[in-house]
């Protein structure tokens, strides 16, 4: 059994490897298939939907640069993220293998995809700061309508229909639509 473990180690952390190289299960390189910041920019690069939540002319101008700050900060990360998974390759793929050196190459992946994580929580929480809470749910509200479709413009494929796997929220419906009978299910941070 002790002659098996280290390719059985190897063999799990190549397939980790894979999944991780293509940006996570349900990613297209981004990380944890979700693309973060990505209420920021709505509003940074929208104008209309800064207007239509009433986001202030000096607000916007922080949130722009708490945008294209955070930006820069997480493009320096994925380039060190993509370093240290061709390292982590690497070591797997080496005639000799050192499982050390291979977990220690993991955990290093692993700090970076939670460095990126973090500068994306970082970011939302100062936009809460400064758009304050009514603004920010106002805007969490606006964006949940364009994924769901119907909102004007919403995010659609070619052939019209929407994109995404879902399959709607748990229970059926919409918030708006739930009773208060519907208490075991909660909207994210309206709980």
């Amino acid at each position: 059994m002790k002659r098996y473990f280290p390719v059985v180690i190897v063999v799990m952390l190549a397939t980790a490897v894979a999944v991780q190289a293509r940006g996570g299960p349900r990613a297209g390189g981004r990380v944890g298939g979700r693309s973060h910041g990505a209420l920021l920019a709505a509003v940074v690069n929208n104008p209309e939907l800064a207007d239509k939540v009433g986001i202030s002319a000096d607000e916007l101008s922080r949130l722009r640069k708490l945008y294209y700050a955070g930006r820069k900060q997480t493009i320096k990360l994925q380039a060190k993220l993509q370093l240290a998974q061709v390292d982590l390759r690497e070591k797997i793929e080496s005639p000799t293998v050192d499982e050390d050196a291979v977990l220690a190459a993991v955990e290093e992946v692993g700090t970076i995809r939670t460095e990126i994580r973090k500068v994306s929580v970082k970011q939302n929480l100062r936009m809460r700061a400064i758009l304050g809470e009514e603004k920010f749910r106002e805007l969490r509200k606006y964006m949940f309508q364009r994924r769901r479709g119907e909102g004007r413009g919403a995010w659609r494929q070619p052939s019209g229909r929407r994109r995404g796997r879902g399959r709607g929220w748990p229970g059926g419906g919409r918030p708006e639509t739930w009773s208060s009978s519907d208490s075991s299910v909660e909207v994210a941070g309206e709980g």
